[in-house]
């Protein structure tokens, strides 16, 4: 390749080394440097080869601090083998510094970075005078966090260099939140700050509100940490010093209510923890939910009364006829119902005060559903329905005895007189209470129609028949922020890693390596972790099976357009042949193909252009359609 010129400015102490060294270089190589054999081997994921030519590169790197002034050059790579992963550069960003790096003999070269919170920026955009690339967001490494950046060539070639940052961040590891909490007493000085861990709705802390009470949260490792709540009756403000959060309105709310307040870290991570509130000053709600059948003249049968329970221990019910059922709270006729899912309706009764469900004929028998009653104060309740066939209603508990509407539940253990003043709680699983896919509705759900009854939890269940079940061997990817798990029954305790929801793009893989079960029966995937230049590569765990939280990466069908858009940042390659082997175009992103037919290999598919030639159809890189 022919180098581009570096503009005269640049032309100083540090540069006449830089380029007396590349010129060194240049000559070494010229006799023969062997290629490190790692950064010589194939791209499989972005089908882009590591340049063979020992001349592509000559690198400069150091400290940038701002587009007016010229970069802080450093130091320069002119061998290969100076920067593998095993043995990466050492850098230390000045204060406010960014990191500057450019291929001297390729000044048209593009580099990327292998970390989502760093931005690549070429610098000619700011100073057409300056080649090379900056990279901002160093302040949000972990210190010693090793990055991979990687210099892509015209011809399709590409060469990797790694860097280890040497950073004085504080930040913590995610599995190294430290939080408290305290009050402030009548002088505003802060009492009684207590250390806390994250937890769930099932141990809340127990903290007394008294009247006028400033309660107060904070990160104590990351300062920038934005804190929120889920109750709309909470104000949290962040204290003028910078550190932590002020909250007010715990004595407005109804006592016994679990409140959830979450972290949002720096480092773009969450963490959450529950508060059960005892609160003298505001009344317990009166709560006394039920449900009832309709009869062939739409008359509303007998009420039975309900508590809220789990997805694992949820009410028995054979689907009615009519496909429809009755939600009401008589002691609280303001009270509305919500369902997760998408399949059935709840709608208000116009004739009554409570809510009709239509449509559960339309479930598949042992389907668990979540329905949610809120009321005024902010209280909610959550109840699971299994909806089974007359003969095998299902395996929960009944729910209560029943009971004439707008009378008093006695009997059931209602949120009436079974729970501390009459107030419904929370959510109890974790599936719905702190965001963990898989212990609740959903993934209950999967387990349901996959096989109706739950066995016991294993690691060798054998493969699932079920549609929408990933087959073993593919690779499929995080939808949402899902967890990966020691063992299939999902714990806080056993939990492996987070993965939060990312962009397209940047959703994490896994490839599936089996099958296992929880205690309760949900279906759950043993995977491997394939998200490689990431701390958690190669971890084996178990992960969610509910198709809401994960999906497979390859496309199964054409579109319906024939009409495919490349995605990925850096193109992809056309080939000859299915097994992407004899490169013969690249396109861009933003490219848009039309789509001849779909062709398996092995457990993933291609995509065989209307040319003849065919690309993955993996979605990070490509989405169908004209958008």
């Amino acid at each position: 390749m022919k180098k581009t010129s570096h503009p005269q400015s640049l032309k100083r102490p540090s540069w006449f080394i830089i380029s007396l060294l590349a010129v060194i270089s240049t000559i070494t190589l010229f006799i023969g440097h062997p290629l490190n054999s790692k950064a010589a081997a194939a791209e499989t994921n972005t089908h882009l080869a590591v340049a063979t030519d020992p001349d592509n590169f000559s690198i400069a790197y150091g400290s940038y601090d701002s587009p007016t002034e010229l970069p802080n050059v450093i130091g320069s790579i002119i061998d290969l083998d100076t920067a593998t992963e095993q043995n990466p550069i050492e850098f230390t960003p000045t204060d406010g510094g960014q990191f500057y790096i450019d291929d001297m003999v390729d000044g048209n070269a593009v580099w990327t970075v292998n970390n989502d919170k760093i931005t690549m920026t070429d610098t000619s955009i700011a100073n057409p005078n300056i080649d090379g690339y900056v990279a901002s967001g160093l302040d949000k490494l972990v210190s010693g966090t090793v990055l991979l950046f990687t210099a892509r060539h015209g011809d399709g070639t590409a060469n990797h260099f790694y860097f280890k940052i040497i950073t004085n961040n504080t930040i913590p590891e995610i599995s190294e939140t430290n939080a408290g909490y305290g009050v402030y007493d009548a002088t505003d000085v802060l009492t009684d700050f207590t250390n806390m861990q994250p937890n769930t709705s099932e141990n809340p802390i127990a903290f007394t509100a008294s009247k006028g009470v400033i309660f107060y949260v904070e990160d104590i490792n990351d300062d920038k940490a934005v804190w929120s709540s889920d109750n709309a009756n909470l104000t949290l403000t962040k204290n003028t010093d910078g550190l932590g959060y002020r909250v007010t309105g715990l004595d407005s709310v109804v006592s016994g209510t679990v409140v959830k307040f979450t972290a949002r870290q720096s480092y773009d991570s969450t963490s959450d923890y529950y508060f059960k509130i005892t609160n003298s000053n505001t009344p317990a709600a009166e709560t006394n939910p039920g449900y009832a059948l309709y009869d062939a003249n739409g008359t509303v049968g007998q009420l039975t009364g309900i508590k809220p329970n789990t997805a694992q221990s949820p009410v028995a019910l054979a689907v009615p006829n009519d496909g429809r059922l009755y939600l009401a709270d008589p002691k609280n006729a303001a009270a509305t119902w919500t369902t997760d899912n998408d399949k059935i309706k709840v709608a208000k009764d116009t004739s009554r005060d409570g809510y009709q469900v239509t449509g559960l004929n339309s479930l598949t028998p042992g389907t668990v559903a979540k329905f949610t009653v809120h009321y005024p104060n902010g209280a909610t309740g959550d109840f699971y329905f299994k909806f089974g066939t007359a003969s095998t209603p299902g395996d929960g508990s009944t729910g209560g005895s029943n009971t004439t509407a707008g009378g008093n539940n006695t009997t059931t253990g209602t949120t009436g007189s079974g729970t501390p003043n009459g107030i419904i709680p929370p959510a109890t699983t974790n599936g719905t209470s702190t965001g963990n896919p898989g212990t609740g509705s959903s993934a209950t759900m999967a387990s349901s129609q996959t096989n109706g009854k739950a066995p016991a939890t294993t690691s060798n269940t054998t493969v699932p028949t079920a549609k929408n079940v990933a087959a073993k061997g593919t690779v499929i990817y995080g939808l949402k922020k899902v967890g990966l798990y020691k063992s299939p029954t999902f714990k806080a305790s056993n939990r492996l890693a987070w993965y939060p929801k990312q962009k397209r793009v940047n959703r994490p893989m896994f490839v599936v390596t089996g099958y296992a079960r929880s205690a309760n029966g949900t279906l759950r995937y043993k995977v491997c972790d394939v998200n490689h230049g990431r701390k958690t590569a190669s971890k084996t765990g178990y992960l969610t099976a509910s198709k809401k939280y994960v999906g497979p990466v390859y496309y199964a069908t054409v579109p319906k357009n024939k009409r495919i858009t490349v995605i990925a940042k850096t193109g992809i390659n056309a080939y000859k042949s299915a097994t992407l082997n004899g490169k013969a175009k690249h396109y861009k992103a933003g490219i848009r193909l039309t789509v001849k037919k779909l062709v398996k290999h092995n457990l993933t598919t291609r995509y065989q252009l209307s040319n003849g030639l065919y690309v993955t159809a993996n979605k990070k890189l490509v989405i169908v359609g004209n958008n």
